[in-house]
């Protein structure tokens, strides 16, 4: 069981810690000199074959954001209070924090009973219920000790113990992640990063990301608990020694991440489902600039408010973090709001949408699926209700970024609902059902007010329906297969809509389709075509340029023309390639290697892809303009 102390400066935690585990916690030279937790201490001991790990946090003011480093994935919360001072501005502030990340379990401890008489330690006790009403501490035991004179030590320490027997254990469920607070290099090892294991499992010789920077490493060993181990779960406190070709000592900070999750992203922007605390006096005001704290993580930001102008002490609502800067969030992360100068604790909020969008993000479709995931349900559940109600449904690759999910849990998933999957995304089936109703009914409208016309292109049926590219294509695919549609090249049509095409173009057609089919994604350029046609090169691009405008050929470049299926299929090598690439995204060599094509032709189809929405170059690398395809 991983126990965080917490509690105002010069209360005893420490002390408290040492008298239970006999390891004193305070390991810089500053520390010892000012006898002042300044960063996270550790210490671990075995009673009676139960392993109890504690998490020692600075009190003081200034050191806040270390004592939010260390809660972020603990078991147990021990609220320390000095029974000469009572509780004081930093017990009241570690105590809503630990109530704001969700906290379940703890007790207080009374310390310094020996230097203070009866009377006083009845009064702190009073002081205690008071301060401790309303939170996860209402109601929880109270153990009066003495640190140096091992008063209650043996009690509190019986009552861990007995505690820790009965604890349930974490379920094992999404990717691993680890939040780093700590790194450091251990001679003839290597590079050594520890922190909680916040979801997910890890082993020896395990391949991991450092996030956010994207970087492969392999696990070298682990310490559990500070024993060595072969693996590490949800609950645990593990030190992991790391190797990888392009790590970099300086590339280790607290509040980066070890993650399994091959879609692992940063975020600047995300939605949330914020609390005020109810000791505020003022309300927070639409856009007011916070610090920002999740896991080891500590960014700046602004708090924008989706419900409302404000929000009042007290109340929780839907709003939308600004970041300063990106850093790694999922579905479900608690955070931790403190005021623009970092003085005091403003509130928290649990994350809803890590991947936020800018636009649209109050309108009344947007707050309704944030309603959907903020609901107190279990994720199998929110899940269910949220893919019901997309009507762009989802993917893999999203539903691994958002929520962490693992393929087979993504699996499970499909298998206990009737979700249809294939290669363009995962949606409900009455939401495919009603697109693929208005796709028919676009196409329909528009054959009859231009009956001369053989079909429409995927792209113009995109703009009729205004339904996104993947999910498009599911829904004509499904029509086909139906036998609503036909395809004629790359234009669809009624079924008893014919194409008409003029002779001169028929015969055409006849010879330039086996010639492009060959090698569908590299075609040959026009010249090369046209002599195979035995053609002029301009009397060819006047009949070709008609097959184009017949839908039957594509040109994305000047001086090629391509089968839609090839381009579809580059179009499908694209969005491998950005979903195999790291955060900073995909160059032209990744895609070259991934398409078998020459750099020139690589660059022309990249243009045409950033040109038509799919992908979004910034710098010489490229991303997804959607993700989520």
């Amino acid at each position: 069981m991983i126990i965080a102390t917490s509690g105002h400066v010069d209360h005893g935690k420490t002390l408290l810690v040492h008298g239970i585990t006999g390891i004193e916690t305070d390991r810089l030279e500053e520390e010892k000199a000012r006898g002042l937790t300044i960063d996270l201490g550790f210490a671990y001991t075995t009673i009676d074959d139960i392993r109890l790990g504690f998490i020692d946090v600075p009190g003081h003011i200034k050191f806040i954001s270390n004592m939010l480093a260390g809660v972020s994935a603990i078991d147990f919360g021990l609220l320390v209070i000095a029974a000469d001072d009572g509780p004081m501005p930093q017990t009241a502030e570690h105590l809503a924090i630990l109530n704001l990340i969700g906290i379940k379990q703890g007790a207080v401890v009374l310390t310094k009973i020996d230097r203070v008489p009866p009377e006083r330690i009845a009064a702190a006790q009073r002081e205690i219920q008071t301060l401790t009403r309303g939170t996860f501490l209402e109601n929880a035991n109270v153990f009066p000790v003495s640190g140096t004179q091992r008063t209650g030590i043996n009690q509190l320490t019986t009552f861990l113990i007995k505690t820790a027997r009965s604890l349930q254990r974490h379920q094992q469920q999404g990717h691993f992640r680890l939040a780093i607070d700590r790194s450091f290099s251990v001679k003839g090892a290597g590079q050594v990063v520890t922190g909680s294991v916040i979801s997910g499992h890890v082993q020896m010789n395990d391949e991991l990301i450092l996030a956010p920077q994207g970087v492969s490493v392999r696990v070298r060993s682990i310490h559990r608990q500070n024993e060595a181990a072969e693996e590490g779960q949800p609950g645990d406190r593990c030190a992991i020694n790391i190797a990888g070709n392009d790590l970099a000592k300086a590339q280790l900070h607290r509040g980066n991440y070890l993650t399994s999750n091959p879609h692992h992203q940063v975020t600047s922007r995300c939605d949330i489902l914020a609390t005020l605390l109810p000791s505020e006096t003022m309300g927070l005001k639409h856009s007011t600039p916070v610090h920002v704290h999740c896991g080891a993580n500590h960014v700046t930001g602004r708090l924008i408010t989706l419900e409302g102008q404000g929000l009042a002490p007290g109340k929780t609502a839907m709003a939308q973090l600004i970041l300063a800067e990106p850093i790694n969030l999922w579905f479900g992360d608690q955070l931790i709001i403190r005021d623009q100068s970092a003085a005091r604790t403003l509130g928290g909020g649990r994350v809803l949408d890590p991947a936020a969008p800018g636009r649209g993000r109050t309108s009344l479709r947007r707050l309704a699926e944030l309603s959907l995931l903020a609901e107190p349900k279990p994720l199998t559940e929110i899940l269910k209700n949220w893919l019901q109600a997309r009507p762009d449904g989802s993917s893999r690759a999203q539903l691994s970024r958002l929520f962490n999910l693992t393929d087979f849990e993504i699996d499970t998933l499909l298998a206990t609902n009737t979700f249809i999957e294939n290669k363009h995304g995962i949606i409900a089936p009455e939401i495919l059902q009603r697109h693929q109703q208005q796709t028919l009914r676009a196409i329909e409208q528009w054959q009859t007010a231009n009956p001369q016309q053989p079909g429409l292109p995927l792209q113009q049926i995109a703009s009729l329906t205004r339904i996104n590219n993947g999910l498009l294509s599911l829904c004509l695919e499904m029509l086909i297969k139906d036998k609503h549609l036909s395809l004629d090249g790359n234009l669809y049509r009624l079924p008893n809509h014919a194409a008409q095409l003029s002779p001169p173009l028929i015969s055409l057609w006849a010879r330039v389709e086996p010639l492009l089919a060959q090698e569908p994604t590299k075609p040959p350029v026009l010249h090369e075509l046209a002599k195979q046609l035995s053609m002029e090169p301009i009397a060819a691009t006047k009949l070709l340029n008609q097959l184009v405008g017949a839908g039957f050929l594509l040109k994305p470049v000047a001086n090629r023309y391509f089968l839609p299926a090839g381009l579809e299929r580059l179009r499908e090598l694209v969005i491998e390639t950005a979903h195999g690439s790291d955060a900073q995204g995909f160059g032209v060599a990744d895609f070259r290697d991934s398409c078998g094509i020459g750099r020139n032709l690589c660059i022309e189809i990249l243009e045409y892809f950033d040109r038509t929405g799919v992908t979004q170059r910034i710098g010489d690398r490229r991303k997804l303009r959607n993700p989520g395809i």
